[in-house]
């Protein structure tokens, strides 16, 4: 039995990790395409390059979505209460 259980968490392990990567990728390149967005914003050059001012913008808006999400971060969250888990109790009730 004990190696069953064991063999199930490693395949959950393995799912976890595989549906992380899945969303790293998804989210990187939803990142690039949004990048890409706003720097397509600005007309080109003349001599076919892209306006700086699209790159300067594009790179403004990941700074300030980098900020927002510290401050989320950083944000000082409730104080957990020193009661007993209420789900333990409930599993308690039920033996």
């Amino acid at each position: 039995m004990r190696r069953l259980l064991l063999s199930s968490a490693a395949r959950l392990v393995a799912r976890a990790t595989a549906a992380q990567n899945m969303l790293l990728v998804v989210g990187s390149s939803a990142g690039q395409g949004g990048v890409g967005a706003i720097i397509g914003r600005w007309p080109a050059l003349a001599d076919g390059r892209y306006d700086p001012a699209g790159h300067r913008a594009a790179l403004l808006t990941l700074m300030v979505l980098e900020i927002a999400a510290l401050i989320w971060f950083m944000w000082p969250r409730r104080a957990a209460s020193h009661e007993p888990d209420q789900g333990r109790r409930g599993m308690e009730r039920l033996r």
